[in-house]
């Protein structure tokens, strides 16, 4: 009789859907830095939408194009106490900065595809390279700075 009993959870350290050709097309997993990472692919293995939650708990969305240069990335960060908006463009250059800074400080920034600093006036002519790393974007340096 207890063999037959549904169990209430399962309980695996990685979850992968694939497709009719036995390509990962989805993946639930956590990453090397503790991360609950769930991916969407595409055909040829390029990830095109990614949900996560940090380890600190705080939540992000990535959304790309142009084989997976281009995105979108929206995070709400519990450890700045603040959120952002990053838009980057095909060539993988970001290109606008949208955020509320930890002390409530709306900051908006554009680059162009060079990643020169566009606007505001304190940003011309500033290669974003110089705000720090870009993967994954430091938003504790680029929040200071502007």
């Amino acid at each position: 009789m207890g063999f037959w009993r549904r169990r209430r959870s399962l309980r695996v350290r990685e979850l992968v859907l694939e497709d009719g050709a036995g390509r990962a097309r989805a993946q639930l997993h956590l990453d090397d830095k503790d991360n609950t990472v769930l991916k969407f692919l595409d055909a040829d293995g390029v990830c095109r939408m990614l949900l996560g939650i940090t380890a600190d708990g705080s939540p992000r969305l990535v959304l790309s194009y142009a084989a997976g240069k281009g995105r979108v990335e929206v995070e709400a960060s519990d450890r700045l106490n603040s959120a952002g908006v990053l838009l980057t463009g095909a060539t993988g250059q970001v290109q606008a900065v949208m955020a509320i800074a930890g002390n409530g400080t709306p900051v908006v920034a554009l680059f162009d595809e060079d990643g020169f600093g566009l606007y505001p006036e304190h940003v011309k002519g500033v290669r974003l390279s110089d705000f720090g790393p870009h993967e994954p974007f430091d938003w504790d340096d680029l929040l200071r700075r502007l």
